[in-house]
């Protein structure tokens, strides 16, 4: 399977510059992760004694009140922040991976197996691949992108997963990206989705950009996912809704290790 149309040859100058732009990003990221170990742990502390003394004045104020309302919102609001926090600390320990030899489809099926969302996908592994990457980095990742997909499709549509084997002769830059010559194993999750905007696309693999609201709308999903091919030696590529191919697929790409 070739890949994807936007990918081009690589010249030795540009692939230069876009090792030098991924090993800047991978640095940015690694210190964005620090940042967020230490700010959540703070910041919980502080959530925890909101939602503790919340749930004390729950028991002692009485139902039908107007306050007990109030104070039922904020016990909500508590609870989303501890949530919000959590997706942190998931996204702060990618920068402690520890990768493992898998097979590529069995550590891919059995992710999408144990998603929620299991019921609305369509499965089309053909990889017999092997990967070195963190095993719940990757059922993590496979997680995350399904239920992106799933939250993004129309209701009733499905969402499909692929997997596949490529042989690149020469490397190529896909999303500004360097991919090197070699044989990859590739994960490909696609909806049919509406996309992301425009101003909002080419920053979708940050942390904290999302399109999404409340617990959900964390924007931790795609860095997360980022972060589990970096662990492997990959990369992950977004092609996002244009005029002619409709909905997001979004690729990750893992070196293929011997057995």
């Amino acid at each position: 399977m070739a890949p994807s149309t936007d990918s081009r040859a690589a010249s030795p100058d540009a692939l230069a510059e876009a090792r030098v732009t991924l090993a800047a990003e991978r640095r940015r990221v690694a210190a964005l992760g620090l940042f967020s170990r230490r700010m959540s742990h703070d910041m919980s502390n502080f959530v925890t004694v909101v939602r503790t003394y919340s749930e004390l004045l729950l028991a002692d104020l009485p139902h039908e009140g107007t306050a007990h309302g109030d104070v039922r919102e904020i016990h909500r609001a508590a609870d989303a922040m501890i949530q919000y926090l959590h997706g942190i600390v998931r996204f702060a320990r990618t920068t402690a991976a520890l990768p493992a030899s898998l097979a590529w489809d069995e550590a891919v099926a059995d992710a999408v197996q144990s998603s929620v969302f299991s019921g609305r996908v369509r499965v089309q592994l053909v990889s017999d691949a092997r990967v070195r990457v963190d095993a719940a980095l990757l059922a993590d990742a496979v997680h995350e992108l399904i239920t992106n997909a799933c939250e993004a499709s129309p209701t009733g549509s499905l969402v499909q997963v692929r997997t596949w084997n490529e042989c690149l002769t020469e490397s190529i830059i896909d999303g500004g990206l360097p991919i090197e010559a070699g044989g990859w194993a590739v994960l490909e999750v696609a909806d049919e989705g509406p996309g992301f905007a425009k101003d909002v696309a080419s920053d979708a693999l940050d942390p904290f950009v999302t399109t999404k609201h409340a617990v959900r709308g964390a924007g931790f999903g795609l860095a997360l996912a980022r972060s589990a091919a970096w662990s492997g030696g990959g990369q992950m590529i977004i092609e996002t809704a244009n005029v002619t191919v409709p909905g997001t697929r979004v690729r990750m790409w893992l070196p293929v290790i011997a057995d």
